[in-house]
């Protein structure tokens, strides 16, 4: 790719009509990804970022590029989270997985997730959780405008995340409750600061 288009930053103005699914899917996963779950993550990754961001930037950008957009989006990562979930109604399993996979570039690559790349790795690691871990799925099309870019690079953002985690998707059962364990964890640690912190305005 000559040129990064970048996330479409009007994405929360897009309609999107996917495609009616079987009343058998419907049934089978009517509860669609914990909101606070998405939260958790969110905070996680924004957590990340700005961290890095106070930092010197070390990293390969041509491994980066295909990621990085010209400008920070405007959205945040939690409504972009949000967004991803509700219009794909991807599976809670899934998107532990997304954090999985994120884990996994990062470590593999040494990878700085920064706000500029941030949102497409996000998108290109739903995008392949769901194919890898959901029996059923939309096209390549409707995830695009999910997502907010166009179907041939979303298509390339798959193919060079693929590479980049070495096309290891699987995740056993031990790894994956660990992942969810640190995000109750992580809650759990969430609400004793804000009771601290709640404590601590009351006797002022």
């Amino acid at each position: 790719m000559s040129e990064l288009i970048g996330i479409n930053l009007n994405i929360n103005q897009i309609p999107i009509q996917t495609p009616p699914r079987s009343n058998n899917y419907l049934i089978a996963n009517q509860r669609e990804v914990e909101k606070k779950n998405i939260e958790l993550i969110s905070d996680l990754l924004k957590g990340i970022c700005d961290k890095n961001e106070s930092q010197p930037i070390n990293f390969n950008s041509n491994i980066l590029k295909p990621f990085t957009t010209k400008t920070r989006p405007s959205i945040s990562i939690k409504d972009y989270l949000l967004r991803l979930s509700k219009f794909t109604k991807m599976e809670e399993s899934t998107m532990i997985l997304v954090l999985i996979y994120i884990d996994r570039i990062c470590n593999y690559n040494k990878i700085q997730l920064l706000y500029q790349n941030i949102f497409k790795i996000i998108l290109a690691s739903a995008f392949v959780a769901i194919k890898f871990n959901e029996d059923i799925h939309y096209s390549l099309e409707v995830y695009a405008k999910i997502g907010g870019v166009p179907p041939s690079e979303l298509e390339y953002l798959e193919f060079h995340f693929l590479i980049l985690i070495k096309f290891a998707l699987n995740v056993n059962k031990t790894l994956y409750d660990k992942y969810s364990e640190s995000l109750t964890s992580f809650q759990d640690d969430d609400e004793e600061e804000e009771e601290e912190e709640n404590e601590e305005e009351e006797n002022l």
